[in-house]
C-alpha cells in the first residue's frame, strides 16, 4: 500500500512539475480532490517550493495560450499583434481613434454612406407609401402652426430650387437636355391631372 502511494506521489509530482498540469487535472486523473492533491504535493515538495512551482506553471500555461493565439494585422498601422479578445481589431486605442477619424473624414466614404442612406430611405418610402403620406401631412400641419418652422422650410425649398438647374445639368449633360426633361415632366404631370379629372 505504501509502495503504491509512493509511486502515485512521485507521479503526481512529475505531472505537476514537469508537465505543468493543474491540480484539478491531476485530481481527475487519480480520482482525488484538488485539495488532496495540494496536500500531497506540500508533503512531497514542501510548501514554499510548491508555491513557486504554482507561479511557474501559471506563467507556462499563459505563455502557451498566448503563443497559440492567431496573429492579426492592425488596419491602421499594419502592426502584427495577438489578443485574447476575439473582436479586437486594432493594436491600440490610439490606432482605433485615428482610423475611425480617417474613415469619418474621407470624402469617398462620406459619398458612399450618403448614397447608401439615400437608397435605404428611398426603398422605405416605396415600401410604405401610406406612412410617407401621413408623415408628410403631419409635417405640413406642424409647419403651418409654427412660423419659425415654416420660414426654415421655405428657405430649404428655395435653396433646393436654386440648385435644381445645376443638378439637372450634371445629370443630363447640358442645359438643352435638362430643359427637354423639364418640358416632358410638366407635360406628364398635366396628363396625370387630366386623367384624375376624368
Amino acid at each position: 500500500m505504501k509502495e503504491h502511494n509512493t509511486k502515485r506521489n512521485l507521479r503526481i509530482v512529475e505531472l505537476f512539475i514537469e508537465e505543468h498540469k493543474t491540480l484539478n487535472d491531476i485530481g481527475i486523473e487519480f480520482g482525488l480532490t484538488r485539495e488532496r492533491i495540494r496536500q500531497l504535493l506540500v508533503m512531497c515538495v514542501g510548501r514554499d517550493e510548491m508555491k513557486a512551482y504554482l507561479v511557474d506553471n501559471q506563467k507556462f500555461r499563459k505563455a502557451k495560450f498566448d503563443n497559440a493565439l492567431p496573429e492579426r494585422s492592425c488596419p491602421n498601422c499594419g502592426k502584427i499583434f495577438k489578443s485574447r479578445i476575439k473582436t479586437k481589431r486594432y493594436c491600440s486605442r490610439d490606432c482605433s481613434k485615428e482610423h475611425k477619424h480617417k474613415i469619418a473624414t474621407d470624402p469617398v466614404m462620406i459619398a458612399k454612406r450618403r448614397a447608401r442612406s439615400y437608397e435605404t430611405m428611398k426603398a422605405w418610402h416605396v415600401r410604405n407609401p401610406g406612412k410617407t403620406k401621413l408623415y408628410n401631412q403631419r409635417s405640413k400641419i406642424n409647419r403651418e402652426s409654427d412660423p419659425v418652422r415654416l420660414a426654415r422650410h421655405n428657405k430649404r425649398v428655395k435653396i433646393y430650387n436654386s440648385r435644381a438647374r445645376e443638378r439637372g445639368i450634371i445629370k443630363y449633360g447640358s442645359v438643352e437636355a435638362y430643359k427637354e426633361y423639364k418640358k416632358n415632366l410638366s407635360h406628364n404631370a398635366y396628363l396625370r391631372r387630366l386623367n384624375k379629372l376624368k
